[in-house]
This record gives structure tokens, C-alpha cells and sequence, in this order.
């Protein structure tokens, strides 16, 4: 009997996080990580790549949905700490469920 991985990983999936608020998420490659990376280093990194797009975020003033930049990206990292705390469970989830199919593999 054969297994099977996700070669498409890194295209990401869409998740709804709040409401009608969806984030298009990939898995962070262990291979981004750097042995001197502090806590927030990481924690951005991580933030910035698993996050590739978003829909149903309104800019209050334009009433426009937002379109996901690198700028966008740090702001809100630095102001939506809810959605930093969703990303991260989604990537420590998704990290674990790649783990274990790996695991898998090699029984």
C-alpha cells in the first residue's frame, strides 16, 4: 500500500476565521526557520509567509476590502493580535498534521 502527502501544500487553503472574514493560509516550510530568530522574529516571518490573502476585511474608511501587501500584512500583525493568535494555531495544527504524515511514511 502506497501513502500519500500534499504536494500542494503551499497553495494554501482557505479558513474562516470570524463571521465572514476567511484567510488564505499555507503551512510555514521548517526550513525558513533560523537557529538565531528571536520569538518575534519568527513570529513575523511565520505571520508574513503563511498569510496570502484575506476576504471579507472592510477598510472602514473606503469601505473597500483590503488587498493583502507586505505593508498590510505588518499592520496587522501589529494591530490585530486575534488574527495573529489564529494564524499561528493554524500553522502549529497544520505543522503537526505534517509531522505525523511524515511519521507515517516512514512505517
Amino acid at each position: 500500500m502506497s501513502k500519500k502527502i500534499n504536494t500542494k501544500l503551499d497553495k494554501g487553503e482557505w479558513v474562516v476565521w470570524e463571521d465572514d472574514v476567511e484567510v488564505l493560509l499555507r503551512p510555514f516550510p521548517i526550513s525558513l526557520i533560523k537557529p538565531n530568530d528571536n520569538e518575534h522574529d519568527l513570529g513575523k516571518a511565520m505571520f508574513n509567509h503563511c498569510v496570502i490573502n484575506v476576504k471579507g476585511i472592510e477598510d472602514e474608511f473606503t469601505g473597500k476590502d483590503i488587498k493583502i501587501t507586505d505593508e498590510m500584512k505588518d499592520y496587522l500583525y501589529d494591530y490585530f493580535p486575534e488574527l495573529i493568535n489564529f494564524v499561528a494555531n493554524y500553522i502549529t495544527k497544520g505543522m503537526n498534521k505534517n509531522e505525523n504524515d511524515l511519521k507515517n511514511l516512514k512505517s
